[in-house]
């Protein structure tokens, strides 16, 4: 069930033009020159964007692979969750949903997990909760993109980047309500009022009251969520931007259990557990608090007429608190044992401060858009928390021990346990550059260039004052791209590498007592395809084929038992195709397909690999990665 009601004032805009007087005529008759724009017809496509390549690039003129998600689709269907907004891009699977690791939970993006940490383009944290109703447009930026930004916010399948509603000029409003199954109950508000007179200072305010049960016996989740944003014109070239984010709330929704999947089982999917799945095992008073508060700044500065300054500064702040449960299933998948961890206090702040310059500048006949930035990145945290099993029960005949765990029971089993208590603390620091330039009219290159310094202060334990982890890597990001239109603005050939890097800490003591430290992971993408816009913008699709190539994974040593190398590969290929077509007013088409293929390529044994024959001096019985007989 869904009710809403909205309410605009809006000015009828006068009819601008160009006023000539013909003088040759005795009449002195007056020609008017009229401009007059059609109406915007495909309400579900977002023709370009200042986020995904940090420049302002139309869809068409952008050699990586994206999909826009605008909040008209997120109303149209009445989304709720931040995870439905997901099964709107193709080749993206939700794996850990409210993962507190992870904002809005861990997805699989061209076989590579990772989560939504960008907002604005700017790093912005959560508790694990997203609420969609800030959301102007979701944006999912595909393949590696360490170039930009970084490898704290990006896995090497793509990154998520939420671009937020903003202030407008005219006073307007919407509240809705939304009720369903499993006692959804939703609230939500997104009220927009300038505050003068001249419109130099607009602010809008949106927010959300939510909750939800469960199709099992037990599970929940209920939040506040607020977002203010306030836009001040200071002067005709100068514009601040001031944001705020604001979210708490109890859950009891995060549910994982973990089935013994050896092949003696014959177990194959989870419709071959003897489980009934509507049986929670975990009781509502067995939840957690959390919440998040974040706050942003932008100040947008028109230099000159060829470049411009912006400005972003962010900070993020979580925590939470409580008991939160996992599951194992026991050989045999009859008995499980229920894992609980207390969590006193998970206390975890982000600041960021940005710098970026832009320039659209032509020597000659050849145009130059150029990007410089600047970043530092700093993460701290503090945690307080133990784990323990808290018991083992029969799966199919629970009894009364399917009750027992309750939140008193287990701040009991706590009660004489140390928690380990920790702090950590890291600073990145980043300089980029970027530049398309155009060629010949309709072919646009691409290149850009990050190097990243990362300085981990590594995980510090109050009780035995001692640091472990603690290390520095430096690492390069390179990324190219071309695009020729052989029809302008309607048809785009594009082709791109892209790169992505991941920090690693350093080994644990190997058998010998040495430590490891690890180069990087390094991630290689080549990609090709084509893009549309075709039928006055009413179709638009995109449909890619790529290949991405990991390096410097670290495995187990095929030659020493208990012993690491950092030789491992990875490869995933795959191809996307995505279209929206508005065929009629009224009438759209939304349709995605995506196949992807991952595999480690180079891992611990067993892996698919064979034992060199028993005839080579030397390799006997060692692992091949293929067979080499002599």
């Amino acid at each position: 069930m869904w009710a809403g009601a909205s309410f605009a004032q809006h000015r009828t805009p006068a009819i601008k033009g160009t006023v000539v007087t013909d003088t040759s005529k005795p009449s002195g008759k007056q020609l008017q020159e009229v401009t007059v724009n059609g109406a915007k017809t495909n309400k579900f496509l977002r023709p370009s964007s200042t986020t995904v390549a940090k420049l302002p690039l139309d869809r068409l003129e952008n050699p990586q692979v994206y999909s826009s998600i605008p909040k008209e689709l997120i109303q149209d269907q009445v989304i709720v969750t931040y995870s439905d907004i997901l099964k709107n891009i193709p080749g993206v699977g939700l794996q850990l949903q409210n993962n507190s690791n992870a904002p809005g939970g861990t997805v699989s993006t061209r076989g590579f997990s990772g989560g939504a940490y960008l907002r604005n383009g700017m790093p912005g944290m959560t508790a694990g909760i997203l609420d969609p109703v800030s959301i102007e447009t979701l944006e999912a930026i595909k393949g590696p993109s360490g170039t930009l930004f970084g490898s704290s916010l990006a896995s090497f399948g793509g990154l998520y980047n939420r671009v937020t509603k903003r202030p407008v000029e005219n006073f307007q409003g919407f509240a809705g309500y939304t009720g369903g199954s499993f006692g959804l109950s939703r609230f939500t508000a997104d009220i927009n009022a300038p505050l003068n007179e001249d419109k130099t200072l607009l602010l809008r305010v949106t927010g959300a009251k939510h909750y939800e049960g469960s199709f099992q016996d037990a599970g929940f989740q209920s939040y506040t969520y607020v977002a203010p944003s306030l836009t001040c014109k200071a002067s005709e070239n100068l514009t601040f931007h001031l944001e705020g984010e604001y979210i708490t709330g109890r859950y009891n929704s995060f549910y994982r259990l973990f089935p013994d999947g050896s092949n003696t089982t014959g177990v194959h999917s989870p419709g071959q557990l003897n489980l009934d799945f509507h049986r929670r095992f975990i009781g509502d008073d067995v939840y957690y608090n959390a919440g998040t508060g974040n706050f942003y700044i932008q100040a947008d500065y028109k230099l000159s007429g060829a470049w411009r300054s912006q400005t972003n500064f962010s900070y993020s702040g979580t925590s939470n608190d409580g008991p939160t449960t996992y599951m194992n299933l026991l050989p045999g998948n009859q008995r499980l044992t229920r894992n609980t961890t207390l969590t006193e206090y998970n206390k975890s702040a982000m600041t960021d401060l940005q710098q970026n310059f832009t320039g659209d500048l032509r020597t000659g006949s050849l145009r130059h858009r150029v990007l410089i930035g600047v970043d530092y990145y700093h993460t701290e945290g503090r945690s307080s928390s133990v784990t323990i099993v808290f018991d083992t029960l029969n799966t199919p005949n629970a009894g009364t021990a399917y009750t027992k765990l309750t939140r008193t029971a287990l701040y009991a089993a706590f009660a004489n346990i140390p928690f380990t208590k920790t702090s950590t603390s890291q600073d990145t620091y980043s300089a980029y550059a970027q530049e398309v330039s155009s060629i010949i009219d309709g072919l646009d290159a691409l290149a850009g260039v990050r190097v990243d310094r990362l300085e981990n202060k590594g995980t510090f334990n109050l009780s035995t004052r001692a640091t472990s982890g603690k290390y520095s890597q430096t690492a390069f990001s390179p990324r190219f791209g071309l695009v020729y239109q052989p029809l302008k603005s309607k048809v785009s050939l594009f082709a791109n590498y892209m790169n992505g890097f991941q920090n690693l800490a350093p080994s644990a003591p190997q058998p010998d007592g040495t430590v490891l430290n690890y180069k990087p992971q390094k991630a290689n993408q080549a990609e090709g395809g084509i893009k549309l816009s075709l039928l006055n913008g009413r179709l638009a699709s995109t449909v890619s084929y790529y290949t991405i190539e990991v390096e410097n994974i670290v495995r187990a040593d095929p030659g020493r038992a208990g012993y690491n190398i950092q030789d491992g590969t990875q490869q995933s290929r795959g191809i996307e195709a995505d279209l929206t077509y508005n065929p009629i007013n009224g009438l759209n088409i939304i349709a995605g397909y995506a196949h992807n293929d991952s595999k480690l390529t180079k891992t611990a044994p067993p892996d698919g690999r064979i034992k060199a024959c028993q005839c080579g001096a030397g390799r006997h019985g060692q692992w091949m990665d293929k067979l080499s007989c002599w």
